[in-house]
């Protein structure tokens, strides 16, 4: 998946906006592996090969949350059944 939401290049007309934030590289992340799949982030360099600070930032975000978070991610395994019933007294 792109870090910029409109392409999976460089693009100097980007905007801050268009960048995925934090919390939805992170749900994205979780909801990926509690399916047991992995998770390939994409960033544009420009021509010369320079990552964008935008992008060199959110690595760096992702990587420290992962320094907390990491048995939550690397240790995973995923669900094998889904339980919608809604328990007694609840609803």
């Amino acid at each position: 998946m792109p870090l910029d939401r409109k392409s999976w290049e460089y693009r100097r007309d980007m905007d801050l906006s268009d960048v995925l934030t934090l919390q939805e590289l992170i749900a994205t992340l979780a909801e990926t592996v509690s399916c047991g799949g992995n998770l390939l982030v994409n960033i544009g360099p420009t021509s010369d090969g320079t990552i964008p600070p935008v992008f060199e930032e959110r690595l760096l975000q992702m990587g420290q949350w992962l320094g907390v978070n990491a048995d939550a991610i690397y240790d995973n395994k995923p669900w094998h059944y889904q339980n919608d019933t809604t328990p007694r007294g609840y609803g």
